[in-house]
C-alpha cells in the first residue's frame, strides 16, 4: 500500500449477511454483500476499509452465538468472542476498526446459526 497522493475516493458503504450459517464468512468490501459461508473476501489492495457499525439480529426462537475476528498477515485477532445473542435480540457493535489490504474480517456462528449482520463502513480507494 502506498500513501494517498491526493487523488482517490472516499465513499460511505454498506453490506448485509444474510442467514449466516455455521460457515465463516468474510465481510466484502466493494458495496455488494457477501455470500454466507465464503471466507476469502478481503480488503482490495489500495483500499483502506473503517468499519463504522455492525449490528446482529437473530432470526430464531433459540439463543446463539457468534464471534467476530480480524486475519491480518496471517494472523487472527478476536474482537469478541462467543457473544451470546437471544432469541430475535439485537447486538450493535459501534467500534471503529480499521483495515488494510489483504485484511479480512471474518464473522463466525455457532452450530445451526441463523442471524442477519448489517454493516456500515468508509471506503478509502487510492488508486
Amino acid at each position: 500500500m502506498t500513501y494517498p497522493t491526493g487523488s482517490g475516493s472516499e465513499i460511505l458503504r454498506r453490506g448485509a449477511i444474510h442467514n449466516q450459517v455455521n460457515a465463516d464468512t468474510s465481510f466484502k468490501f466493494d458495496g455488494t454483500s457477501p455470500t454466507t459461508g465464503t471466507a476469502t473476501y478481503v480488503v482490495p489492495t489500495n483500499h483502506i476499509i473503517t468499519i463504522l457499525n455492525i449490528t446482529f439480529q437473530d432470526q430464531s426462537n433459540s439463543t446463539k452465538t457468534f464471534q467476530l475476528l480480524v486475519t491480518s498477515g496471517g494472523v487472527n485477532t478476536n474482537l469478541l468472542y462467543n457473544v451470546s445473542l437471544a432469541a430475535y435480540q439485537t447486538y450493535v457493535w459501534n467500534e471503529r476498526i480499521v483495515l488494510h489490504p489483504t485484511d479480512k474480517l471474518l464473522l463466525g456462528g455457532s452450530a445451526s446459526a441463523n442471524f442477519d449482520v448489517y454493516y456500515t463502513y468508509v471506503d478509502q480507494n487510492w488508486e
